[in-house]
């Protein structure tokens, strides 16, 4: 994949296909890689505190929340291509929307 993948129709219909680009995307960005090292830290010190049967609930909830989160970006990624937005970067990481 290049390092800017173009969306198209067949990725935004395809559920693995846009899940493997918003999360390549993501991967890309340095506030994403800082809070998912936050998140291993926490978890990490969270494991010390409970019991077994403690941890296997929170690794239920953490997946049912992940479950919703990814739902959550494919339906507004595919509902903005479908709507021809498309966003630019701005200064301090702000949007500027942008229609083409």
């Amino acid at each position: 994949m290049n390092r800017r993948s173009t969306l198209t129709p067949e990725i935004v219909e395809d559920g693995d296909a846009l899940a493997f680009v918003t999360g390549a995307m993501l991967m890309r960005t340095k506030g994403y890689r800082r809070l998912s090292a936050k998140v291993r830290q926490a978890q990490r010190k969270l494991r010390r505190g409970v019991d077994d049967e403690g941890w296997r609930l929170y690794l239920h909830v953490e997946d049912l929340v992940n479950d919703r989160a990814s739902f959550e970006i494919d339906t507004l990624v595919a509902w903005a291509f479908k709507e021809g937005r498309r966003w630019e970067p701005c200064r301090r990481g702000a949007r500027r929307q942008t229609t083409e």
